[in-house]
């Protein structure tokens, strides 16, 4: 058998990050400089796209084949690329772990979502995760389903452009990987035209995902509005009650944002001592920086890169697999 992945070098690592209303698209070229660069199987990779373009009419399959177009002079026969996923694309349900092998709990998936879903069964593909910290005596996962025909349509367009599918991932999980391995935080962030979600990270592992009430437009709250945030601060806080209380956790002490708002400064100080938490914004990694949009809007994509480098693994390292 031919070990061609142990002979080639990289020349992109892309991935897109596909939301209800945009799709974003980030690529990284190999670059023998290796100043803000992230390093990947002995190579150093830098941002040369952090690009979207809007979904117009459900249209994935054509929001991604207007980049790829766009960008075609990269050429992109044989490179890698990750999908990172957001609702409504992918359907989240958390339910107890079927009482089988391993390798059959995604067969026991198919009957357990059957009324937990919108999707048919004969359309359906799950995947699942544990959930790291869990209230004493749960054995709960969380399974993510999608519609197995949607993905489809969406991979036939990046193997049409010549690239290979490494995996699929929720934005939820690779958003840990903006965080470091020691941290324990809560995160918040909302997608363009999305519902806001909030996030409890600890040590790069997701133990609580959830979406906040749709008056929480946070990259367009009204920093003068005080029953507003302070209502926003109740809702964070009972997430901060659950995690310590029925997780049995020791309480969180920071919170981070990463959304964009020109008042950004005057809604972390509010929340800050409503909570009595540390507020900051999320980083930007160092090789991002430059090309970044820095209001978040790219967050997908970016997460994809990251969960690419440390989760893809060459085909002949993964066994049977």
């Amino acid at each position: 058998m031919l070990n061609w992945f142990s002979h080639k070098k990289r020349r992109l690592l892309v991935s897109f990050g596909i939301c209800e209303n945009t799709v974003q698209m980030a690529v990284m070229k190999a670059d023998d400089e290796s100043g803000s660069a992230l390093e990947f199987e002995q190579q150093h990779f830098s941002l040369v796209v952090n690009d979207e373009q809007e979904i117009v009419e459900g249209d994935v399959p054509t929001a991604i084949d207007a980049l790829l177009s766009k960008y075609k002079r990269l050429d992109f026969k044989h490179q890698w690329v990750q999908l990172v996923v957001s609702e409504p694309h992918v359907e989240l349900v958390s339910v107890e772990r079927p009482d089988v092998p391993d390798a059959d709990v995604a067969a026991a998936l198919q009957w357990t979502l059957r009324d937990l879903v919108s999707m048919p069964p004969a359309d359906l593909i799950t995947d699942y995760y544990d959930i790291p910290i869990q209230v004493s005596g749960s054995r709960k996962i969380n399974v993510v389903a999608a519609s197995r025909a949607l993905l489809t349509s969406w991979v036939d367009v990046l193997t049409r452009h010549g690239l290979v599918v490494q995996g699929i991932v929720t934005d939820a999980l690779a958003l840990t990987l903006w965080t470091e391995p020691d941290q324990k935080l809560m995160l918040l962030n909302q997608h363009k035209g999305q519902r806001a979600n909030l996030h409890i990270i600890v040590h790069q592992q997701l133990v609580l995902s959830r979406r906040l009430q749709q008056s929480f437009d946070l990259p367009n709250l009204n920093a003068a509005d005080m029953t507003l945030l302070e209502d926003l601060a109740i809702e964070l806080q009972r997430s901060q009650d659950f995690f310590s209380s029925q997780l049995r956790q020791a309480a969180l002490a920071h919170i981070e944002f990463a959304f964009g708002h020109d008042k950004v400064e005057t809604i972390a100080e509010v929340i800050s001592a409503q909570l009595g938490m540390q507020v900051g914004m999320l980083s930007y990694p160092a090789w991002a920086k430059e090309l970044g949009a820095n209001d978040y809007s790219d967050l997908a994509a970016l997460s994809g890169l990251l969960w690419l480098v440390n989760h893809a693994v060459p085909k002949e390292k993964r066994g049977a697999a």
